[in-house]
């Protein structure tokens, strides 16, 4: 099982939680819109900020998915 946050400049997370897999199957591409901005050296998204340096850096950091059953 594969389970990612997607996180811009290691400091917002944009996509908590991806589980490519569940969403479109297997060897299938998925895209994800996300809105934010630059704006007086910051990266805006949403009500986060996080310092801007002239450099995007998305990271895929993946996560412990824990399974319940009912």
């Amino acid at each position: 099982m594969q389970v990612f946050d997607v996180v811009l400049n290691g400091q917002i997370t944009v996509v908590d939680g991806l589980d490519i897999f569940a969403k479109v199957g297997r060897g299938v591409a998925h895209d994800e819109i996300i809105p934010f901005s630059i704006r007086g050296g910051q990266l805006h998204y949403g009500a986060e900020t996080a310092p801007f340096t002239g450099k995007l850096i998305v990271e895929f950091v993946k996560v412990t998915f824990v399974r319940q059953y009912l």
